[in-house]
């Protein structure tokens, strides 16, 4: 199977996301604490083949897009993230 051309979060700002998560911006490849495990290790790096965001934790091993992030620490289905974020103010993208 060959790995996805796109994702849906290449429409949101990943940096919106991390800030209503209450997250500090990344700085660098600087490691900056995870919402879900609540460690100072995740790392948000360019993933050019999804056109976006791809964050890594060392500590809980999450690894996702920073949709699938806020949707493990708020333990939420991916329609209530979408709605939550919209909510937030955060423009995500519409079919």
């Amino acid at each position: 199977m060959s790995a996805p051309v796109d994702s849906l979060a290449r429409d949101v700002d990943s940096q919106q996301i991390l800030t209503a998560l209450g997250v500090a911006t990344p700085e660098g490849s600087q490691a900056i604490r995870c919402p879900v495990c609540n460690q100072r290790q995740l790392r948000c790096y360019d993933d050019a083949a999804l056109h976006g965001d791809w964050l890594f934790c060392q500590g809980c091993e999450f690894a996702g897009d920073p949709l699938q992030l806020a949707q493990a620490a708020w333990g939420e289905p991916l329609g209530s993230t979408i709605e939550q974020l919209m909510r937030l103010g955060i423009e995500v993208w519409q079919p």
